[in-house]
């Protein structure tokens, strides 16, 4: 074999021996970075929902308070179950 032979192999092994390690470094990185970006998004879909759970039981909760203190809407909670079907 000639030395332009031999060179040509040791470069394109080295050359391919180059892409594949950084290749594989690339695609971890990115896995991270997709399971990072996964987490942030599921923190922030939580914290959605308790906001919303939190905000349906105060909604709840001075609705009962408002119901309590009118006699106007108890009389007329009264009235309707009475004549409500059993």
């Amino acid at each position: 074999m000639s030395i332009s032979v031999k060179l040509f192999i040791q470069t394109f092994l080295i050359l391919l021996i180059v892409l594949v390690s950084s290749g594989y470094v690339y695609i971890k990185s990115i896995d991270a970075v997709f399971e990072n970006q996964i987490y942030k998004d599921i923190s922030h879909d939580t914290i959605q929902l308790k906001n919303y759970i939190q905000n349906i039981e105060n909604n709840i909760e001075t609705l009962a308070t408002k119901i309590v203190k009118d006699e106007n809407i108890q009389a007329s909670i009264n009235l309707i179950s009475k004549y409500e079907d059993s």
